[in-house]
């Protein structure tokens, strides 16, 4: 019985203590569950990267940028630490967030400022703080998304090699960061090294752009390599920030459109492609005429620059001295089609397309009907009337003048490029003869005279040799009581082995020598030291 009783309390003390283990495991498990409910993860975006667009030698235009970035979790110790390093304005931007729980991000300018509270990160970002080539770069949307220029173009290629910088932190069921704890950083911004090379050159563009502020308030600058047909530089003026886009929507003169490829009057420029129509067709240096300042053609009368007249003089002299009386008589002798024909085989009545599904605005030239009135044919031949072209489709004629008379499709695009910068993808330019090489060589010579003794003579260049034509194209539109002008200057350099075409565009100018040749004689200084 004894020993019965023994076994029967034995196992009531093993029952109990079972019990009592059972109890203390589920209140122990309780305990930590709690604990980890109690705290969570979260994470914060410092930046994101998109694709780069990269200049020929591959410097970054868009993308590959960096400044300082911060998160900033909110305490009581952070606030006393950031009251001490930063200013009162950015204090009292952060005011309301610092009252929060939730770690946010701001911009600072160094990382000084890294201490309790206040992780400093080196983050990137999309444009740099002195902006370039923003009309072909384009800009994008709060959503990240390409809205115009290379950002539009090339949306999805740069989309696709985006990264982004997070740092997730350990909080507390209040959102709160855990004391003692460091925030977990991922960091896949190097996968947006890839991305799009555009066949600017960065130097040349500084270039333009310098010569721009100098010079131009409004208008454009375009220039390509004469051989290649790729665009090295690109200027739009007024110029804009990528980053302020909204600001502009409402500007009177549209800082947002990319003049270098909108149509604008023509002018005199155009008196090249008469007279490159004429050549090709067997009218040239024997093809003389005695202006005496004024034709007369129906009841209209068109003057002479020179009102007392040229008296006799070439094609070399009329392109010099931008002669109207002379390229109105030779319009009537070569006819309106044969211009048309030419110009259109130029390209000119056509959209200039830079790349895959980039183009510049078609231009504009008379229907064949129309120059059938003589009156249409003679504003024709001098760059008036119903004719608009882009500064591009300019420069693409004067590169065929200065290429012996090849012409060569403008090109922005080199390819796209891997993390490592290997260039894939890329594309070639075509190119057809327009002239052939005896009439180019005779239209570069008329290019040359016009520096040298007309119209552009008081261009002055100190280190290169240029050809040139000047241009002043009237708009029919007044403004104050004045006539509004586009003022043209178009050419290349140097002279003897040409290498870049130059056409620079002053909207609203005073004459294509005086406004637009002191853009042009920057450019091509500079480019020639």
């Amino acid at each position: 019985m004894e020993k019965r009783l023994i076994a029967v309390f034995g196992a009531l003390i093993l029952c109990a203590s079972f019990m009592i283990f059972r109890v203390l495991d589920a209140s122990l498990k309780s305990e930590y569950v709690s604990t980890v409910n109690s705290q969570s993860r979260y994470t914060v975006t410092v930046c994101s990267a998109r694709g780069t667009i990269y200049d020929r030698k591959l410097r970054p235009l868009a993308g590959g940028k960096s400044e300082y970035r911060a998160v900033i979790t909110p305490s009581h110790e952070t606030v006393e630490y950031v009251s001490k390093v930063f200013e009162p304005q950015q204090l009292a931007q952060m005011e309301e967030r610092l009252t929060g729980t939730a770690p946010f991000v701001i911009k600072v300018d160094d990382a000084t400022v890294d201490g309790t509270g206040v992780d400093v990160f080196s983050a990137q970002k999309r444009y740099g703080s002195v902006k370039t080539a923003e009309h072909i770069l384009g800009y994008v949307n709060m959503d990240g998304n390409g809205v115009s220029g290379a950002e539009r173009v090339f949306d999805e290629v740069l989309a696709k090699n985006s990264g982004y910088l997070k740092a997730t932190y350990t909080v507390d069921a209040r959102g709160r960061k855990l004391s003692g704890t460091q925030p977990q950083v991922i960091d896949s911004t190097v996968l947006s090294r890839a991305g799009v090379v555009l066949t600017l050159d960065a130097d040349i563009q500084s270039i333009a752009e310098a010569a721009a502020l100098k010079y131009l308030d409004k208008g454009a600058i375009i220039i390509t390599d004469i051989e290649s047909g790729d665009i090295l530089a690109c200027v739009s003026c007024p110029r804009y920030d990528p980053e302020s886009v909204a600001q502009y929507l409402s500007d009177s003169d549209a800082p947002l459109i990319n003049r270098a490829f909108s149509c604008y009057d023509v002018g005199s420029v155009f008196k090249l492609v008469v007279a490159g129509a004429a050549l090709e067709n067997g009218i040239g240096d024997d093809f003389v005429y005695n202006c005496t300042g004024c034709v007369e053609i129906g009841e209209n009368q068109f003057h002479c620059s020179k009102r007392e007249g040229h008296g006799e003089i070439g094609m070399e002299e009329a392109i010099a001295y931008s002669c109207n009386t002379y390229f109105i008589n030779l319009a009537q002798q070569l006819g309106g089609e044969k211009i048309l024909d030419f110009a259109q085989k130029a390209g000119m009545a056509e959209a200039v397309e830079v790349c895959d599904g980039w183009m510049t605005d078609a231009g504009i030239l008379p229907d064949l009907a129309v120059l059938q009135n003589p009156a249409a044919l003679a504003n024709l031949s001098f760059g008036q009337g119903k004719l608009m072209l882009t500064p591009l489709h300019l420069s693409r004629f004067v590169g065929a003048i200065a290429n012996n008379g090849i012409v060569v499709q403008p090109n922005i695009f080199l390819g796209c490029t891997d993390i490592n910068g290997n260039i894939i993808n890329g594309s070639q330019s075509s190119e057809e003869r327009l002239l052939s090489s005896e009439n180019a060589n005779k239209l570069k010579q008329y290019m040359r005279a016009c520096v040298v003794y007309g119209t552009g003579k008081n261009v002055v260049t100190d280190r290169a040799v240029c050809a040139a034509k000047t241009g002043s194209a009237q708009t029919g539109i007044k403004t104050g009581g004045r006539s509004v002008v586009q003022a043209w200057y178009a050419g290349f350099f140097p002279y003897d082995e040409p290498q870049y075409a130059c056409v620079v565009l002053a909207e609203d100018g005073e004459s294509g020598a005086a406004t637009a040749g002191p853009v042009f004689a920057y450019i091509a200084d500079e480019l020639s030291l």
